[in-house]
């Protein structure tokens, strides 16, 4: 008889487990994970099944329960032989619960062997974290508070249009009653609320529109410029019914609806792209109103959810739809995008790496339509929970949504605190002609009030940087045998390297006018040439610049400092061997002509034989002129000539005869 008890016990138990098992099933399947999350606790505590143990982590991440979720996925990777066991999925979740725990480095651990899973290219553990211990920095660049009209229920996708806020809730209303399963709380609807001059809610939030809102979700949305089209997320419905799949799950589609010039929105009309099984949702349109980004999980997707976009033509008609490419998709979930008005595409991310979860990130598109690579927006911005729905309200502001305080999300509104960004800026000085860097460049920059806020001479080849401030700029420059030039230029963050292009002075057209254009390139190289000695043009001539020659007194004797000068002055022959030079010495007007026409002969001799005996230079190439005291450049005949003036005119030039 007890035998017989126990079997009864035992099958009433098997049976009431089966019957646990498909209700939680069920449950499951219909996204009630709230309902479904209780009945896996009591399985598991009865079998301890890692099976149920995935339904719990996919229920307890999908319902924001991070805690559990982190203890259920702790329990379900213990004790792991084969690591095959566990699908990838899980690796990922994983990771995500370790980051909001802020275990980054066992977080990095999983990622690396999740992509490993997928034959990916995993990240270097210490650069990995070094960028995350960047980004969890707040720079005070920027200020955020919880907006006041948040609720205990989940607000997000705030946009303002003039002085109202527009947002994404699904808190209670008296129009329906209803629930979504998966929150078990009211579908969302699309609020408004008036807001005063600082963006303080005012009174409290109403429906956006009794036409556009239904008994179903409508979420993110975007208007164009006018506010008089807006696009918008919405569940699939038809006479008030939900579409069902063939895997009975609905999908969301964006819709576009016209307000009319009593105010009155149209009827919502499914965009005509979205006619197939995938979601289309999030919504941004770019201040042209020619280009409407968005997020779909379509089959050409390279993971979950990707970052689309498709153009609009003047009279509305969309064209094809394009993903945005592999430097903004991952093989993960890419949502939320927004254009700003300067082409920058934000948008959130669990794919790229971050603080945890959604984190958000933003690319500058190129003119050519590329974009650049996402940079993450870091503190305060993100944060190791869901950060996500980003859009601007002007330059200075707006907002973001994140769970990061509670189990439901809420929007943000956000002040930059200072008045301009800096930027890292480029600028570059070439000849027109050749388009070769240019040395000795005087350099002075003006901001738009006139205020010089750089005046330097830039030698070195290459590259000026500097760190601007967006805005508008002039730059006064002038380079050695060049023309003067004023620039103007416009720094922002799509444009911050500046190449600039000055032409060669009038005198030096003149000298090498009529010469053969390996010459003149030649004559343009010792330009631009930074060495010593450099050229300057005089009176129609090219010479080069030295120090002044010394000699003994009275002496054609070099002194040892004079032929360390001349050394340099070989050098350079050397470097430029189609080169010939007349060296001239002049001697001042003390002593008879006839004495200072024999003494400038000799320095002259000495100077030259110097060049070809000691430096190896080729006799062809140097000629030696004295002009004793015929030639000054301080006349002492009128003037009384000082010392000053004396030693003016004993030098030595070195003039360029033939390039």
């Amino acid at each position: 008889m007890n035998k017989v008890i126990i079997a009864v016990v035992i099958l009433l138990h098997i049976n009431l487990c089966t019957a646990q098992l498909q209700k939680a099933e069920k449950l499951f399947k219909k996204n009630d994970y709230l309902a479904a999350a209780s009945l896996y606790e009591d399985l598991y505590k009865k079998s301890e099944s890692k099976e149920y143990l995935k339904k719990l982590v996919l229920a307890y991440y999908n319902t924001l329960n991070f805690e559990q979720g982190l203890e259920k996925s702790q329990l379900l990777f213990e004790d792991i032989t084969d690591e095959n066991t566990i699908e990838r999925e899980y690796y990922f979740l994983h990771l995500h619960f370790l980051s909001i725990a802020k275990n980054y480095k066992e977080a990095i651990a999983y990622r690396n062997k999740y992509y490993s899973i997928l034959g990916l290219k995993t990240i270097e553990e210490e650069e990995a974290l070094s960028h995350i211990d960047q980004w969890r920095i707040d720079d005070g660049l920027n200020s955020i508070q919880e907006v006041n009209f948040n609720s205990e229920s989940s607000d997000f996708s705030a946009i303002r249009k003039l002085d109202k806020i527009y947002f994404v809730s699904d808190r209670e209303q008296t129009k329906y009653s209803n629930k979504y399963k998966w929150t078990q709380r009211p579908f969302l609807d699309i609020f408004s609320i008036e807001v005063d001059s600082v963006g303080k809610g005012i009174d409290k939030p109403i429906s956006f529109s009794d036409v556009l809102n239904t008994k179903f979700h409508e979420g993110s949305f975007c208007f164009d410029n006018q506010g008089t089209t807006i696009y918008f997320t919405q569940s699939e419905q038809s006479k008030g019914k939900l579409v069902l799949s063939s895997s009975r799950q609905n999908r969301v589609k964006l819709y576009r609806s016209k307000k009319n010039k009593m105010g009155v929105w149209s009827s919502a009309i499914m965009l005509p792209f979205c006619n197939d099984s995938a979601n289309y949702e999030h919504p941004s349109l770019n201040k042209e109103g020619t280009r409407l980004y968005f997020a779909s999980d379509r089959s050409d997707s390279l993971g979950s959810f990707d970052i689309y976009y498709v153009d609009i033509d003047s009279i509305g008609n969309f064209g094809s739809v394009k993903n945005a490419g592999n430097r903004i998709n991952t093989i993960n979930r890419e949502q939320f995008p927004f254009i700003s008005e300067e082409d920058n595409l934000y948008f959130s991310s669990n794919g790229h790496l971050g603080l945890g979860m959604l984190d958000i990130f933003v690319s500058s598109i190129n003119e050519d339509g590329s974009f650049d690579k996402p940079e993450n927006l870091k503190a305060p911005f993100n944060s190791a929970y869901d950060d996500f729905s980003f859009s601007l309200s002007g330059e200075m502001n707006g907002f973001f949504s994140s769970n990061r305080n509670a189990n439901n999300d809420n929007i943000y509104a956000f002040k930059k605190t200072q008045t301009n960004q800096k930027y890292l800026v480029t600028i570059s000085f070439k000849d027109k002609e050749q388009e070769q860097y240019l040395r000795d460049t005087n350099v002075e920059i003006l901001d738009e009030g006139g205020t010089v806020i750089l005046s330097k001479t830039f030698i070195e080849d290459g590259n000026l940087v500097i760190e601007l401030e967006k805005g508008s700029y002039k730059i006064n420059t002038s380079s050695p045998s060049y023309i003067p030039a004023v620039f103007k230029f416009d720094v922002s963050k799509k444009q911050n390297d500046f190449t600039f292009f000055l032409e060669i002075s009038s005198e030096i057209k003149e000298i090498i006018k009529g010469k053969q254009p390996v010459s003149q390139d030649v004559v343009r190289s010792l330009i631009r040439d930074k060495t010593e000695p450099k050229i300057l043009a005089r009176a129609g001539k090219l010479y080069f610049e030295l120090p002044r020659i010394h000699f003994e007194f009275n002496q054609s004797r070099l002194t040892e400092y004079s032929q360390g000068i001349l050394d340099k002055l070989i050098d350079k022959l050397k470097k430029y061997p189609s080169l010939e030079i007349t060296v001239n010495s002049h001697t001042d007007l003390n002593g008879s002509k006839a004495f200072n026409q024999q003494l400038s002969d000799r320095r002259a001799k000495t100077t030259s034989d110097y060049l070809i005996n000691t430096g190896g230079i080729a006799a062809e190439r140097i000629s030696a002129v004295g002009h004793g005291m015929m030639k000054p450049i301080v006349d002492c005949e009128t003037n009384k000539c000082t010392k000053e003036m004396h030693l003016k005119n004993r030098r030595s030039e070195f003039e360029i005869t033939s390039f």
